[in-house]
């Protein structure tokens, strides 16, 4: 099953864009702690993003599993997720002849969890499953309805649901590239309100029934970002607001 990386027509970028770079080493004692979140905030989404999307040849073009690990590494860092040593751990055990294979390990095992025809799926990742009890349920249309308001359009090559996770994740990755108040709360308010109330289970879900260690390792280090991420956009917007 052919399914695009592309989703929302204004989420269109190269993967090659500054996001997708691990921002340069923040100068010792000149940045508080908030400042490197906010630099790392774009990388961890997008890293989410691309580590729950479908890896076909698109994808597997363009995806290095060092530098994937390695922003999982400084993103643990700048988070304090204090999971930067068994993704450090894997991340040595590789050998360059073994990356190739990763790849194709990944998609046999997303199809697996997510896609499988025969015996179907052993996970439903749509928020609407966890939210509802169905596919296109009520949640489903008022996430649409909040990509709308931000400006986004359904893409005409995207023939899966708007409530998929990466869709959702993707949608929190453009938002996380602006700091300005207005963005920060429209990233807060979709995050309360159709984000946070589905996604542990949904990560939790992965993280039990996956039986290949990027996919468990990719579930935790997410779960935990994702937590880290919303303590500070808290302070962020807090701190913004007494200036």
């Amino acid at each position: 099953m052919d399914i695009p990386i592309v989703h929302w027509r204004r989420l269109i970028f190269s993967m090659k864009d500054s996001s997708s770079r691990i921002p340069p080493s923040a100068t010792t004692g000149s940045q508080s702690e908030l400042r490197e979140i906010k630099r790392w905030r774009p990388v961890f989404y997008k890293l989410v993003w691309l580590g729950f999307s479908y890896p076909d040849a698109r994808l597997l073009d363009r995806f290095d599993t060092e530098d994937f690990l390695e922003g999982m590494i400084e993103t643990s860092r700048a988070y304090d997720l204090g999971v930067e040593g068994e993704i450090l751990k894997r991340n040595k055990e590789l050998a360059a002849g073994q990356r190739k294979s990763i790849l194709e390990e990944m998609e046999t095992e997303y199809v697996r969890l997510f896609i499988a025809e025969v015996g179907g799926a052993l996970i439903q990742p749509y928020g609407s499953i966890y939210l509802d009890g169905e596919v296109r349920g009520r949640s489903t249309k008022q996430v649409v309805e909040a990509y709308s308001h931000a400006g986004f359009e359904k893409s005409e090559e995207y023939s899966d649901l708007p409530d998929h996770f990466s869709t959702e994740v993707e949608f929190m990755y453009k938002l996380s590239q602006k700091d300005d108040p207005k963005s920060l709360t429209r990233f807060r308010d979709f995050y309360d309100e159709y984000f946070a109330p589905w996604y542990g289970e949904f990560v939790e879900d992965v993280w039990q029934k996956t039986e290949y260690w990027f996919y468990g390792l990719l579930a935790r280090w997410a779960n935990k970002g994702f937590k880290a991420d919303r303590k500070a956009v808290k302070e962020i917007l807090s701190n913004t607001e007494r200036e």
